[in-house]
């Protein structure tokens, strides 16, 4: 009878042994995803084929309806250009700029006459 107790009891330890290991198994880590900053590439108007380069004149004459407006004066025509969103950090009368810009087909803001564009890159001359 002594050796069955002692079979027994190796047994009996040895299936508690067993389940506490496999119960207390660790978790595997992994580690917390890396929050990686959105690639954002500014589209350049020479690959971009709707935006159109000019040069022309900061206008503040209807600054407290339009703000900032740029006069470009070509070969055929003079075109008063109303920058949506407004300008800033461009607020000088007759400041000249190079910059590009596509056309925006919403309504003028009340009490402008001009062609609302959007700007892509705006340079002082």
């Amino acid at each position: 009878m002594g050796n069955k107790g002692f079979t027994f009891h190796i047994f009996f330890s040895s299936l508690i042994a067993c389940i506490a290991l496999n119960s207390c198994k660790c978790k595997k880590q992994t580690p917390a995803p890396v929050a990686s900053a959105p690639q954002v590439q500014q589209q350049s108007p020479v690959e971009n084929p709707n935006y159109i380069q000019a040069a022309g004149k900061i206008s503040l004459q209807h600054k407290a309806n339009c703000g900032a407006e740029i006069i470009v004066v070509t070969k055929m025509d003079t075109l008063t250009l109303i920058p949506l969103p407004a300008l800033t950090g461009f607020d000088t009368e007759g400041m000249e700029v190079a910059f590009s810009y596509r056309k925006l087909k919403v309504h003028n803001p009340r009490g402008c006459a001009g062609m609302p564009v959007q700007i892509a890159e705006i340079k002082k001359k």
